[in-house]
């Protein structure tokens, strides 16, 4: 139905009287097409909410035109009130409170276990160290400055329920060995990765480098490149072992970086410690692995083979032969039993050939 045929809405315009330009006691009434026809203007004063098309005008309901009509609530169309920066600050607390909470938690059980990761251990309680210094940056910050310290404690709180849910699944009993060890391999991955990003992307320890002669510096640049390229094969295996040789030679180039003046640089010691701390890591979860996979070689080398090769009946026979005709050496004689000068001889034995 057109709404200018709506008696509904005839009613309520014609009811409908605006403020005149000319006086605030004159009135001028608003014909029912008024909207429609593009005649009407916006009060010059007073309250939106004041218009009796607001305040008292009545729509019918969706089901149906014989339903009972719902009240228009003239307040939704207010804008919500702003966030107080105290009530902000005061969010982001409990935020950093749940969160501290909830990774000692896992961390506790973590380390209580029978398969406690180092490395997710260490994680967590880096973790927690920002959580705790960002609750003291958070008390000393103003209502000002709130806005500049809210996406850090977001991003460390999303971070640290990520480090608490991983710690609560390695404390879970029967997530064993297997899953320490997944584990350890991709810690020791991601620092290969932050190494080669820092030392071939970014060449943070080239401004230290120095070498005796030209003939110093290309030797350390063809290294360079034959481990960048061993490194790589290394990572291609995508397991545990290929993940350990690539962190070994990675902190190897570091090394040697260092003992041609890298160990100048702030940033030499933490990253050598972290491709250290994490391939010793991996190793340490990789040594069970290995013993087991040599015990079972060993067994299994140590087991009769079934498909050898079947023994000649006529060979057996011969050797047989061979030692029945054998001498028998005499113990009560001198040069390992045998007596001096007097060859011992079986019966059947044939005599030697004279020259």
């Amino acid at each position: 139905m057109d709404d200018q045929n709506n008696p509904i809405i005839a009613e309520a315009f014609a009811q409908i009287s605006l403020p005149a330009d000319s006086g605030a006691n004159a009135h001028v009434p608003v014909a029912p097409n008024a909207f429609a026809a593009g005649a009407y203007v916006k009060p010059a004063s007073g309250p939106l909410e004041d218009l009796p098309i607001l305040r008292d005008f009545t729509a019918p309901a969706f089901s149906g035109p014989n339903d009972s009509a719902t009240p228009i609530n003239p307040g939704a169309f207010r804008h919500p009130e702003p966030v107080s920066a105290e009530a902000t600050i005061a969010d982001l607390n409990d935020q950093l409170n749940s969160a501290q909470d909830q990774l000692i938690s896992s961390l506790v059980a973590l380390r209580s276990g029978g398969n406690a990761d180092l490395n997710l251990i260490a994680q967590g309680d880096a973790q927690l160290g920002t959580l705790l210094a960002l609750k003291r940056q958070l008390s000393q910050t103003g209502p000002a400055a709130v806005a500049a310290v809210r996406a850090e404690i977001v991003a460390c709180v999303a971070n640290a329920s990520t480090i608490a849910k991983q710690a609560e699944a390695a404390a879970t009993p029967g997530a064993g060995q297997a899953m320490t060890l997944a584990s350890a391999s991709q810690a020791a991955r991601t620092a290969v990765a932050s190494f080669e990003d820092d030392f071939y992307k970014n060449k943070i320890f080239d401004p230290y480098l120095r070498f005796s002669s030209p003939e110093d510096e290309e030797k350390y640049r063809r290294e360079e490149a034959a481990r960048r390229e061993e490194i790589d094969r290394a990572l291609a295996l995508h397991t545990p072992e290929g993940d350990l040789r690539a962190n070994r030679l990675a902190a190897e180039q570091v090394r040697d970086a260092g003992a041609h003046g890298a160990d100048r640089s702030p940033e030499y010691a933490p990253l050598l410690h972290h491709l250290e701390s994490s391939g010793d890591d991996l190793a340490a979860r990789l040594a069970p692995v290995r013993a087991a996979t040599q015990e079972r070689e060993a067994a299994t080398s140590a087991t009769p083979s079934t498909d050898a090769a079947p023994v000649d009946p006529a060979m057996a026979d011969a050797v047989a032969r061979f030692r029945a005709q054998a001498p028998l050496a005499d113990p009560n004689q001198e040069g390992h039993g045998l007596s001096v000068g007097k060859p011992v001889r079986s019966a059947d034995a044939q005599p030697l050939p004279s020259h």
